[in-house]
């Protein structure tokens, strides 16, 4: 494959925001959340209390995911992350 062959990813592909969906009333994601806005990132991260009528109000059909205690981030072109918090 040339170099030609490569395209650069289009400006619409590049993700620029995540959304990271936390639980408020945890002391130690709390803890989190202002650690990780402190950091330098690549990206911009913003944060959502879960189970927040912001968090359901835009991201309608969230509380599929919300079963569990697991930590939850949505990418701005709508991919969801989820996992152990």
């Amino acid at each position: 494959m040339s170099a030609c062959d490569e395209r650069a990813p289009a400006e619409k592909d590049i993700v620029k925001t995540l959304f990271v969906l936390y639980d408020a009333n945890c002391q130690f994601c709390s803890r989190c959340r202002n650690w990780l806005e402190a950091q330098p990132a690549f990206l911009e991260l913003r944060f959502i209390p879960a189970r927040s009528p912001e968090a359901h109000c835009q991201f309608p059909g969230i509380e599929k995911y919300e079963s569990s205690n697991e930590l939850i981030v949505i990418s701005d072109d709508g991919a969801v992350y989820q996992g152990p918090s």
